[in-house]
């Protein structure tokens, strides 16, 4: 059932093409849908136009065609013949057999064949095309009621325009009758004697049992490869688009995944920043720590104490000193702020006596070898006998 479910999917169709007592045209047609294991009635009815099936078949993409009209001739003849054409020149001794597609079914005694012009059928044929259904097998008169021989129970039975005789399921007799409505019950399917044939071309195409039919020619097969060729085309169509679509939601999904992960990397490789940049600034005012510590450490101990000691030692009698720093702070210290310093200059403050002193203190230091400069902030501030002094003295690089 798998290559049948393939081929033809779960919608199956048949429809008959034959006339009322008004000898005007009737579409019979009847749709059933594979649901589990059984067959269901989709939809079913007659109709007077072929513009007014399609609506009633929806999209229905393939059905089995019954040509029981006047385009039909059928005739009975006492005779069994493996070769179908001596059965058909019997019967129509005088037609043009090559424009002419036939059927024949042959019982124990007699034989049943019918005929319709090949120009016919294969305008109806393509005008079903024309709309995107593709007819699968055909079957004039009422001959597909063979395949529901095995179903019924009765010897007759009543189709759309025939009297059908049955003996132990087979046809022994087909004779035109109009009826009135009669519904039967097949397998469980409520089924008027309209839908009779539809529902036996059904079955025939359902079960993949038909046989094939030598009057039809190559018809038959090219029905059949034309509608594996379509379903196939349909599926694989189908397959294709579900594929792109299926690799475009997976390089979607990859994309989304990788740009999530993106994103991501992007987020820590700026907060790695941030924390670069915190570093590096952190770094940097250790630097400057450190190279404040260096510089405010930068002389040895002896070497300053000599310094302070070389000042001391000569300041004369009449001047005191007040206040002496050695690499005085450049401005006070602030939070968050640099520290600032002078490094090799000692800031001297004291108060003088006298003038001259002071002068001669001042030139005296200057001519020493580790003055580099001295450079006066004040001088004459104070009481009138005293004098206040604030100067800077730079030490020379090169020391003692």
């Amino acid at each position: 059932m798998l290559p049948q479910l393939l081929t033809y999917g779960k919608s199956f169709a048949a429809v008959e093409h034959t006339v009322g007592a008004d000898a005007k045209e009737i579409i019979s047609f009847l749709q059933l849908k594979k649901k589990q294991k059984e067959l269901v009635i989709e939809s079913k009815g007659q109709v007077a136009s072929f513009e007014k099936l399609l609506p009633a078949i929806q999209a229905q993409k393939h059905l089995f065609l019954v040509i029981n009209n006047q385009q039909v001739l059928l005739k009975k003849v006492d005779a069994i013949d493996e070769n179908q054409e001596h059965l058909v020149k019997i019967a129509f001794p005088s037609i043009k057999l090559s424009d002419f597609y036939y059927e024949v079914l042959s019982c124990k005694e007699h034989s049943f064949v019918t005929i319709c012009r090949k120009a016919y059928v294969d305008d109806l044929i393509a005008h079903y095309e024309s709309e995107g259904i593709s007819v699968v097998a055909i079957s004039f008169h009422n001959f597909a009621i063979q395949q529901l021989a095995t179903f019924i129970e009765q010897e007759e039975i009543h189709t759309s325009n025939s009297l059908i005789s049955l003996q132990k399921n087979s046809i022994v007799n087909i004779q035109n009758q109009a009826t009135e409505k009669i519904v039967y019950n097949i397998n469980d399917l409520q089924i008027t004697n309209d839908e009779l044939l539809p529902l036996a071309g059904i079955i025939d195409y359902y079960s993949g049992t038909q046989k094939e039919q030598l009057g039809f020619g190559k018809l038959q097969k090219q029905l059949q490869q034309k509608q594996h060729h379509n379903r196939f085309f349909d599926l694989g169509l189908k397959v294709a688009l579900g594929s792109i679509f299926l690799i475009l939601l997976i390089n979607f999904m990859v994309f989304s995944g990788y740009r999530s992960e993106m994103i991501q990397l992007n987020n820590e490789l700026l907060v790695n920043s941030n924390y670069r940049n915190s570093l590096v600034q952190l770094q940097n005012n250790v630097t400057k720590k450190a190279a404040l510590v260096k510089n405010i450490t930068s002389l040895s101990a002896s070497k300053t104490s000599w310094y302070l000691n070389e000042l001391g030692t000569s300041v004369p009698s009449n001047i005191l000193l007040v206040e002496l720093k050695y690499q005085p702070l450049r401005a006070s210290i602030k939070k968050s702020k640099e520290i600032l310093i002078d490094t090799h200059t000692m800031h001297v403050k004291g108060i003088s006596k006298s003038s001259t002193d002071f002068s001669k203190w001042i030139a005296f230091l200057k001519e020493q070898k580790w003055v580099k400069n001295i450079t006066i902030r004040s001088y004459g501030k104070g009481k009138k006998t005293t004098t206040s002094f604030e100067y800077l003295i730079h030490i020379a690089d090169e020391g003692l």
